[in-house]
């Protein structure tokens, strides 16, 4: 063998050498990437499950209480008709109760006034005599 022949024996051995070395650390990597890979995608997908369930939970919750808005306008709205009822009954009741008020306090003073006017008569009928 000449010279220039062991040197790239040498040359390619210590190139070589690095580079298989390299190759087996790759291949190592790569096994505990599979691995980790693996482990994680099942863990993954427990949690996507969960995730899912949650939300559903959350949509479930969110419609329940769509549900209960919907019914407090419902309910609101029929206090106001109710406020309205009451309102219009008691204008009515203010009004019939003006009327009796008027009527019996015309018909106090028209008994009072009789009654004084009877009483001058009677005083100018004495003071003629």
């Amino acid at each position: 063998m000449e010279a220039w022949q062991i040197v790239l024996l040498i040359l390619v051995a210590l190139l070589a050498i690095p580079g298989a070395l390299a190759l087996l650390e790759l291949r190592s990597t790569l096994r505990e990437l599979r691995v980790f890979l693996q482990d994680t995608g099942g863990r993954l997908n427990q949690t996507l499950d969960e995730a899912r369930k949650t939300l559903e939970d959350l949509n479930r919750a969110s419609a329940s209480v769509q549900q209960g808005a919907d019914r407090l306008r419902a309910l609101g709205e029929d206090l106001a008709g109710v406020g309205s009822v009451v309102r219009a009954i008691s204008d009515g009741v203010r009004g019939l109760s003006d009327g009796v008020f008027g009527a019996v306090g015309a018909a106090l003073r028209s008994l009072f006034t009789r009654e004084e006017t009877e009483e001058v008569e009677e005083t100018e009928e004495t003071e003629a005599d």
